[in-house]
């Protein structure tokens, strides 16, 4: 499992404004605040930090970056607080 202690991760960060952005992207994602630019945030920090990565966190940083990308696609959810404040939105595709 990845955390933000482990020491073998360079990070492109620098010291603690790396580890303050994750902590502030998986709040605002947590909460559902901005859920959906938060997670656009997070695909560019993993794939920014498994360029950093060696070998054998590369494929659980991609994995991570896919997960944020889906909830940027999908969205939060009907109790998120971007549904409260905006409202439940619906997008159509067309065919």
């Amino acid at each position: 499992m990845l955390s933000l202690a482990d020491t073998k991760i360079a990070s492109p960060f620098g010291d603690g404004r790396g580890a303050f952005l994750c902590f502030l992207l998986a709040a605002m994602i947590g909460v559902g605040f901005f859920a959906r630019a938060a997670g656009a945030l997070s695909v560019i920090v993993f794939v920014m930090l498994a360029s950093a990565a060696g070998q054998a966190d590369l494929l659980s940083l991609l994995v991570h970056a896919l997960d944020a990308a889906a909830l940027t696609l999908i969205g939060a959810g009907a109790y998120s607080l971007d549904a409260q404040r905006f409202g439940r939105q619906t997008f159509r595709l067309p065919r």
